[in-house]
């Protein structure tokens, strides 16, 4: 997946980071695969268990990790 546009923010899953402007905020690997997937159904309403389907390779990925991980992707 290349660079996609949300709203005003560039996600670059290939650099493991989102460009606000003109900073640069790096996302942990889990959180890049969590937004790889929100970006995939374009918009759409997503189940819990279809993103914990999406990320249930990565360590810890519990409803709680999720949970976790969606906070942390709001923060940044």
């Amino acid at each position: 997946m290349g660079r996609k546009l949300i709203g005003e923010v560039v996600f670059d899953p290939n650099g493991n980071r989102l460009l606000v402007g003109r900073e640069t905020r790096p996302l942990e690997p889990r959180l890049v695969r969590l937004l790889e997937e929100l970006c995939a159904v374009g918009g759409e309403p997503v189940t819990r268990e279809a993103l914990l389907e999406a990320v249930s390779s990565l360590p810890y990925a519990g409803d709680e990790a999720l949970t976790q991980a969606i906070s942390k992707l709001r923060q940044v």
